[in-house]
């Protein structure tokens, strides 16, 4: 008998990415379009409801541009290959764009935890204490990376210190080296940002994200 495949793997090749904050067109996943390596797209009554600009995603690596031709009553679209920064994680994010941050050594993912109340009566089974889910806090996520004070990923301009000296939510995501691909998706805000430069080894930093409302996976 032949022993059996671990299917655990490492987290070697793991990104986490950081939104731009800018709006493109939007990205909405296709419904019983085409089958994954199709050419073309049906235009159905959804995609004719859509604008124009609308960037269908209907399979690994591949997408369609939702033209103004398209919606006045083309048979089909042409799917071309998906840009490197549009993955399925796009879906609840706006099309924004997506950039991987540099350098990074070690990811945290958030940590939910939801609170209860005690709901426990007079007659409650065997006397025993009742209790019933309250809020979830959507909890913290952490990153290190080595320190790159000028990369555009990192820095004050476009990069996690801007989006820490913002205090504006941003969206992020994780993207796991798995088949398929697995992507958190989530909004957040970037709460700390310290820096260490010893004296016999790299300069890093770390920053923590206080997540704001649900993680979406997909």
């Amino acid at each position: 008998m032949s022993a059996s495949m671990a299917r655990a793997r490492s987290g070697f090749g793991t990104r986490f990415q950081m939104g731009d904050g800018a709006t493109s067109a939007p990205v909405v996943v296709g419904t019983g379009g085409a089958a994954i390596g199709a050419t073309t797209v049906p235009v159905t009554a959804t995609t004719v409801a859509l604008a124009s600009g609308t960037i269908l995603i209907f399979g690994v690596g591949k997408s369609a541009e939702l033209t103004a031709a398209a919606i006045v009553g083309a048979a089909s679209l042409i799917v071309k290959p998906l840009a490197a920064a549009l993955i399925a994680g796009d879906t609840a994010q706006g099309g924004e764009n997506f950039a991987t941050i540099a350098e990074v050594s070690d990811i945290t993912p958030p940590a939910p935890t939801t609170s209860t109340f005690e709901t426990t009566h007079y007659l409650s089974p065997n006397g025993n204490m009742q209790f019933a889910s309250g809020l979830t806090d959507p909890g913290d996520m952490s990153i290190s990376f080595n320190w790159l004070p000028t990369d555009a990923t990192q820095d004050n301009l476009t990069g996690l210190f801007k989006a820490f000296r913002d205090k504006q939510l941003r969206n992020f995501r994780i993207i796991y080296p798995l088949t398929p691909t697995v992507v958190d998706a989530f909004a957040g805000l970037v709460t700390t940002y310290p820096v260490t430069t010893p004296m016999n080894d790299r300069m890093s930093a770390s920053v923590t994200i206080k997540v704001s409302g649900d993680t979406i996976r997909s």
